[in-house]
Parts: C-alpha cells; structure tokens; sequence
C-alpha cells in the first residue's frame, strides 16, 4: 500500500506547476463525489457543477480529478489507498500537487431527500478548513442551491487567506475576543504563523486605527491585529460603535428636552386660561358681595344658605377682588405674552 503511495506522487510530481512566486491564487484539488443511493451519472454531473461553481472564484486555481487522471488512475488509486478523506493521505495528495486546498464529498439519498456533503481540507493545517450540507427535495432545487452552497464553503477559507497576508512586513492576525488590557492587546487570535490558534497577549501597542466598516487595525512592532467591529469582549473607549451610541444618546437627550420644553409651553398656556378664569371668577364674586350685601340681608325672601354666602363674598371681597384682579393678570400675559425659541433644534 506505502508503494503504490509513493508511486502514486511520484506520477503527480511530474504534473506541471504553473503557479510562479508572483501568482497570489491558491492551488485547490476537487475530489470526484462519492455516490451513495443516487445514480452515478447524476452525481457525476453534480460533480461537474461543483468543478464549474469553484473554478468561478477568485483567488483559488482549480484542478480536478480528472485533470490528475490525465497521467494516473487516480481515482482506482485512491479507492485502493483509503484516501477518501484519511487527513494525512489529502495532504501527501495536495502537496505532490502543490496544492493547498482539497475539496471533497460526497452525494446521497436519505428518504425523499438529496443530500450533498462538501469538506473543504486545509493541507497546510492538516484539518478541515470548512463543512457544509445541502439538504433539498429535488435535483432541480439542488441545481438553484448549489452556487450560494459554494460561495459559503470558500467564503471563510478567503478571508482567512486574506488575514495572513503580511503588510508592510507585519504579519495579518485576525483577533476576536479581543480587549485592551493597558498598553497590550488580548484575545483570542486565529492561525497565528508561530503560535498557532488560541488566546494571545500582544507586545506593546504602537498605534490603533479604525476603517470605514470600523474594523480596528491594532499595529505592535511586527505584527497587524485585525479585529472585526462585533469581534470585541470590550470595545475601546474611542471606537466608533461607542462615539454613534454617544452621539445617539445626545439626541435622545435633545429629543426629550425639546419634548420638555413643548410640554411646558403648553402647561403654560393651561395656567394663563385657568388663572383667568379663577380671577375673573373671584373678581365678580366679591364684586356681587359688596353690591348685593345690605339687599340680601335685609329682604324676608332670602335664605340662610344665601345670607351665608352674603357675607363671605362681603368680608373677603377686597381679598377676592385683589387676588382676582392679579390672577387675571397673570393669566392674561401667560396667554398673550411672547413665547422664547428653543435653541434645541
């Protein structure tokens, strides 16, 4: 089995390597589906969309299985090598290939359900890079599904990629959980190039920007932590969610201040009709007490109740005018005085 191994990617090895040092598209092989209770020429032509679908995105160059059994049996040779997704057999397979990424999976009928299986494995990393399952009803919704299917599977590996590309001779790490713990950063950093995965304490920090997407760009001596907006455990005191949720606190501020101001306006008004009201009331109250007194005392007709209120209106009329008189007044310019603008806009 060892020999038909190496026979196998010494067969590989002389398949041309046309990537070159300046060429930035990584190197990912296609693995023809396994069939499992489905007809193999309807998996066979799966297969061929999922060949079409991946060599449609950018920054990856596909080579299929068929490109590699142009020189050997490839596909009887991975039956007979159990390296249908054995990690170290894929990754002996990716590298005599040059290749980084291998894709592969398998097409199945489970009930009245078709279900396609993709794993796309990282050979540089020796684990699966990204997994995921289409469940659909028929071949035709198959057929609708399979390109945003694909563009999930390679959408993660592609910005990983992106993450690790140095800049300005500084390595890319991508951060999350991340905090700011005095001059240091931590958190939990992905694929870093000496370290690995796992939580990581940054050396000092020289400088923090942030960009449009308020993506933080955490810059030490060799290093460029990238962390995405909703990628903190606790955001820094000048990040940009923070300075919107400020400013956003200010409006609601301004917004219940001018609610406040309104509704005092109107309170105001309220008071000038009422005291209005109660001063012309109590004018005319102690008017008719100091008018009608001595007739409302002397006359036979009048009754207790009226002789009582005769002379409440009498002894307090000067008071009833008076407050009367003010609280007219006082209505009067709460009505009709001018109302200052609010500078709260």
């Amino acid at each position: 089995m060892v020999k038909k191994l190496y026979l196998l990617l010494f067969f590989l090895g002389f398949l041309p390597h046309v990537a070159s040092a300046e060429e930035t598209a990584q190197r990912m092989i296609l693995m023809d589906l396994k069939a499992t209770l489905v007809e193999p020429e309807v998996v066979g032509l799966v297969n061929n969309m999922v060949s079409t679908e991946l060599a449609h995105q950018k920054g990856f160059e596909l080579i299929t299985g068929a490109d590699m059994r142009q020189m050997v049996e490839l596909e009887a040779e991975k039956q007979s090598l159990g390296c249908a997704d054995d990690s170290s057999c894929l990754s002996e397979l990716a590298g005599a290939m040059g290749a980084r990424y291998v894709v592969f999976g398998e097409m199945g009928k489970l009930g009245s359900f078709y279900l396609l299986t993709l794993n796309l494995f990282d050979s540089k990393m020796a684990k699966s890079a990204a997994r995921d399952t289409l469940k659909v009803k028929s071949i035709d919704e198959l057929v609708e599904k399979l390109p945003p299917l694909i563009e999930a599977l390679v959408a993660e590996t592609r910005a990983r990629e992106a993450f690790s590309i140095r800049e300005d001779g500084k390595k890319k790490i991508k951060m999350t959980e991340a905090y700011l713990d005095g001059n240091f950063l931590k958190g939990y950093a992905h694929d870093h190039p000496k370290l690995g995965s796992g939580p990581l304490k940054s050396s000092r920090i020289a400088a923090i920007t942030y960009d449009a997407n308020a993506t933080a760009r955490v810059e030490t001596k060799n290093t460029l932590y990238l962390i995405a907006a909703d990628a903190w455990k606790v955001r820094p005191k000048n990040h940009p969610y923070n300075l919107k949720e400020t400013d956003a606190q200010s409006e609601v501020v301004a917004d219940v201040t001018s609610e406040v101001v309104q509704g005092g306006s109107t309170i105001l008004l309220a008071s000038g009709v009422g005291l209005t009201a109660v001063g012309l009331a109590a004018t005319g109250f102690g008017a008719w007490g100091l008018t009608s007194f001595d007739g409302i005392m002397t006359t036979s007709e009048s009754t207790k109740s009226q002789r009582e209120i005769a002379l409440v209106a009498y002894e307090g009329s000067l008071v009833f005018i008076g407050t009367g008189l003010l609280a007219a007044v006082a209505g009067g310019y709460f009505l009709f005085a001018p109302q200052e603008k609010s500078e709260v806009e």
